[in-house]
């Protein structure tokens, strides 16, 4: 009988020790606040398309356990970094490329438009606007945030100035109280953010379209789940092929 209990605490032990076959303890999934892709809802959940995406895929198609936290995005970031956190979602870059690995299907492709506030002076060239390069040319300054690498890659490194806030709803404050002429997102993103903040009539979508970027879960090298990137990729696959992401970005728009 002794014989036989060993040998099941044997199992036991290699069935966690085995990369892929068990995680040791919740996927811990850490976002920054942006409606309507993260945040937490009246009841104080975590809600949001991201969200549902990745509770769909972590919890019904892994059949892992998800624990969700929220953080400033640069918080975010260092966390998974660290292996503190296991996942995020976000575009790849080469610099998180070297602490996370890529789940190589997207969850979102996001639209890069320009919004300025309504009495802008030269909204009409806004509209006109189709690269980033020629946001460059005309000399327009962009209002971001903190944390955002994005805006530091493809706007700041390329010569368009940038002036970041500490916050998302920080961002379009400063816009509205003209310390810059555009904001460059996507207008899923936008829309309740300006609704929450009040300002839906302050600050108008231009026709501008620079380019668009897809959003990822990006998983800590240091997590147990990164033994399971490739099955992680097949459910995002099987959910877009099945509608589930289709179903769920409907409840947003």
């Amino acid at each position: 009988m002794r014989g036989r209990f060993f040998r099941l605490e044997v199992i036991l032990c290699l069935l966690i020790l085995i990369p892929g076959t068990a995680m040791s303890q919740a996927v811990h999934y850490v976002f920054q606040e942006y409606k309507p892709a993260n945040y937490l809802d009246e009841s104080g959940q975590p809600a949001g398309f991201f969200v549902d995406i990745i509770r769909e895929a972590v919890e019904n198609r892994l059949g892992l356990d998800l624990r969700i936290s929220v953080f400033p995005w640069v918080r975010c970031q260092a966390l998974v970094r660290q292996g503190e956190a296991d996942l995020m979602t976000t575009i790849p870059t080469p610099g998180r490329l070297e602490y996370a690995d890529l789940v190589n299907v997207p969850i979102w492709i996001k639209q890069y438009r320009l919004y300025t506030y309504r009495d802008h002076p030269r909204i009409p060239e806004m509209h006109g606007i189709r690269s980033l390069e020629e946001i460059r040319k005309v000399r327009f300054t962009v209002i971001s945030y903190i944390g955002n690498n994005w805006a530091k890659t493809n706007l700041e490194d390329i010569g368009v100035p940038v002036l970041n806030a500490t916050s998302v709803e920080g961002m379009y404050r400063m816009l509205i109280a003209r310390r810059g002429d555009i904001i460059v997102d996507d207008p899923i993103l936008v829309r309740d953010n300006l609704n929450s903040a009040g300002l839906e009539n302050r600050i108008v979508l231009t026709e501008g379209l620079v380019e668009s970027s897809a959003f990822y879960p990006m998983i800590s090298k240091q997590s147990d789940l990164s033994a399971r990137t490739d099955e992680f990729a097949a459910a995002v696959q099987a959910m877009w092929d099945d509608g589930s992401i289709a179903s769920i970005m409907e409840r947003y728009q």
